[in-house]
């Protein structure tokens, strides 16, 4: 899938709902990884919440709303990860 508003670096599109489009891989994290790539991957900007981290996403240009990157995690692994509209 290829969309301006996906950042680069992101591959194997799963699927849409709920204004998220999930991804099994994205920045060389990947669904069943370790927890800690997500936090190195990311770094400060990503917002911590205990089972998951949330990253602000810049969206494209003529594009007026709010992007964010979610990785879920379980059992210290990646579990999901997810781009949706923050203001959803």
């Amino acid at each position: 899938m290829s969309c301006s508003c996906i950042p680069r670096g992101i591959s194997t599109y799963t699927g849409t709902g709920y204004g998220r489009v999930g991804f099994n891989a994205v920045y060389g994290m990947r669904v069943g990884d370790p927890s800690a790539v997500a936090y190195l991957v990311l770094g400060d900007a990503a917002q911590d919440h205990g089972d998951f981290l949330v990253y602000p996403l810049q969206p494209p240009p003529g594009m007026g709303w709010p992007l964010a990157m979610r990785v879920n995690f379980n059992a210290d692994r990646i579990s999901a990860i997810f781009v949706y509209r923050t203001d959803f």
